[in-house]
């Protein structure tokens, strides 16, 4: 079975600079309000190598970090996902 790291601690050091990176912008939650655990990640290891190839291949390609990419990312999500809430509502 594919392990799954609960904490930042847990990942593997080549996986963690981007994944504490993503963290830290907000992008990833592992399912506990930061409040209550702000190192919770609760990640596969192919989603721990995915997030540390799309933060490097980013911060190379965009020259900038998560947390100031992040935000026109997220909007974008934002307002598609709303657009396909709406289309959908049409068919209730």
């Amino acid at each position: 079975a594919e392990p799954i790291y609960k904490d930042i601690k847990d990942v593997p050091k080549w996986y963690r600079p981007a994944v504490q990176k993503l963290l830290d912008a907000d992008l990833i939650n592992g399912g506990t309000p930061k409040e209550q655990n702000a190192t919770d990640v609760n990640l596969t290891e192919t989603q721990a190598k995915l997030c540390h190839l799309f933060v490097n291949y980013v911060d190379k390609a965009v020259g900038r970090t998560p947390k100031e990419w992040a935000k026109p990312i997220q909007e974008v999500l934002t307002d598609a996902l709303n657009d396909a809430i709406e289309k959908l509502k049409e068919f209730e």
